[in-house]
């Protein structure tokens, strides 16, 4: 057999071999110089495992969080493989097979309880066959969150918690987020701190690492494709390896690949880019736009301020507060901002109808196109930061005081001695100042300074002081009469 015949037999066996499986399980990197994610992400990732196995270390927990097919499980892997640790996966199913959130929620809590005491406490569970010696550490892979811990996250703060002095090894938690609140919603930053909870975050692949994964697929599997359409495969996929290389699979099987267009998922849009958009006018709707790009200009004129309002995952009310609590800052023009403000002015109005449901919609219409159109004077793309809305402390201040008041208009009589604006606006600030001063004022004294106690921590945790007597008579006054 001459030389070209047995390379020809080998590229047709090696072809015949992956082409019955997805190419992203046969092309998927063996070791971390194969990795396409950013080395100095490997390195900060693997960091953070060495410390969470020191003895003394207070963060027994990891938190790792980015987009789809950004590299996260691959690079958990690698590193461990390469640091010589035994990898327990949590699959999320029982031993015969049936997936556990077909049971009910106590079923899974015990099944999630018994693998995290299992896998903590006792090597047996490890198959020794699959390891050898030279792997002493260990630690908990958990990429599947169970149903219940989405709808009620408590739930698997308790088991933590229950759990948290007595691990022995890490507990690595792999969180997929296209949304813009992904891991604070399960983890949220008061847990994250009791737990000493470390957290990285993985960036989305850049379109010229895909592109070069992509070439080299190719390579192996004697493919060609033209310029065009791998750069149309590396842009559609949005940072997501494991989309394009499907995609790159699916135009590669087909004849007439110039007739295919690669599926790509739903173009999701976080808060803050979608926020971006209209504070730097990625629109082009105003005279003189920012983006000197004219391929970004070309793709941003078929969107419109609507749908990218949609794609945030907010309300059209919720989206413009973030817009008028920023736009400020991004404005140099007095006459943009009060022609923004008038806006604003007419959306407030909106917003009393009963009928607000309904007129949702027409806040991004009227407020977000505003801020996107009046952009007269050019301001350099910068990194800035981003407020968000005071609104959102006065409501939980509002309704923390609410709270705490119920009693104490039931001690002194309801509505029968005193109505709610008198008690808000007069009887209850001047019980206060009376608290603070010292004076007695029998039992209903001694609730007025639990209260005025209350109050003082609920503004520790609001980033401000507040002042008692000031959210009483300007919420209470105008909520309560």
């Amino acid at each position: 057999m001459t030389r070209k015949a047995i390379k020809d037999t080998a590229v047709s066996l090696k072809k015949t071999n992956v082409g019955g499986f997805p190419w992203v399980s046969a092309y998927q990197p063996g070791h971390l110089n194969q990795s396409v994610v950013n080395k100095r992400k490997i390195a900060e990732m693997r960091k953070a495992i060495a410390c969470s196995l020191k003895r003394d270390s207070d963060s027994r927990i990891l938190l790792v969080t980015g987009c789809s097919g950004c590299g996260k499980t691959i690079t958990v892997r690698l590193l461990c493989e390469d640091m010589r640790i035994r990898v327990v996966e949590w699959k999320g199913c029982i031993d015969n097979g049936d997936c556990v959130s077909y049971f009910s929620v106590s079923e899974q809590l015990r099944q999630f309880e018994e693998f995290l005491l299992r896998s903590s406490h006792y090597s047996t569970i490890i198959q020794t066959d699959e390891y050898d010696n030279d792997y002493q550490d260990r630690v908990i892979l958990v990429k599947e969150i169970l149903p219940v811990f989405t709808r009620d996250p408590s739930l698997l703060h308790q088991i933590l918690r229950k759990f948290w002095s007595t691990f022995n090894i890490p507990v690595i938690f792999i969180l997929t987020e296209d949304g813009s609140d992904g891991s604070r919603a399960i983890f949220p930053p008061e847990v994250q701190q009791n737990l000493g909870i470390s957290t990285v975050s993985f960036n989305a692949i850049p379109v010229t690492s895909i592109m070069k994964h992509l070439k080299n697929i190719l390579m192996q599997e004697a493919k060609q494709l033209d310029a065009s359409t791998l750069k149309a495969v590396a842009q559609f996929s949005q940072g997501d390896l494991r989309m394009a290389v499907n995609n790159l699979q699916l135009i590669c099987q087909h004849d007439d690949t110039s007739a295919l267009t690669p599926c790509y998922r739903d173009n999701f849009c976080l808060l803050f880019p979608a926020l971006g958009k209209f504070l730097y006018d990625k629109f082009g709707h105003s005279s003189q736009t920012v983006v000197a790009n004219s391929e970004q200009d070309e793709s941003s004129e078929s969107v419109l301020p609507e749908d990218t309002v949609c794609k945030s995952g907010l309300r059209e009310d919720i989206f413009c507060l973030y817009l008028f609590e920023n736009y400020l800052d991004f404005r140099n023009s007095l006459e943009d901002i009060v022609k923004i403000s008038q806006c604003f002015s007419f959306v407030d109005c909106l917003g009393n109808w009963e009928t607000m449901d309904v007129c949702h919609p027409y806040f991004a219409s009227v407020g977000a196109r505003a801020v996107s159109t009046f952009y007269t004077e050019k301001r350099p793309l910068r990194f800035q930061h981003t407020r968000k809305p005071q609104d959102f402390l006065a409501n939980k201040n509002s309704n923390l005081v609410r709270h705490a008041c119920v009693p104490l208009r039931e001690s002194v009589g309801g509505n029968i001695l005193i109505d709610k604006s008198s008690f808000y606006a007069d009887y209850l600030p001047y019980m206060i100042s009376k608290s603070c001063l010292g004076t007695n004022h029998s039992s209903f004294h001694m609730s007025c300074v639990a209260l005025s106690g209350a109050l003082r921590d609920a503004s520790k945790l609001g980033e401000e002081e507040i002042n008692e007597s000031e959210i009483i008579i300007e919420q209470f006054s105008d909520d309560e009469s």
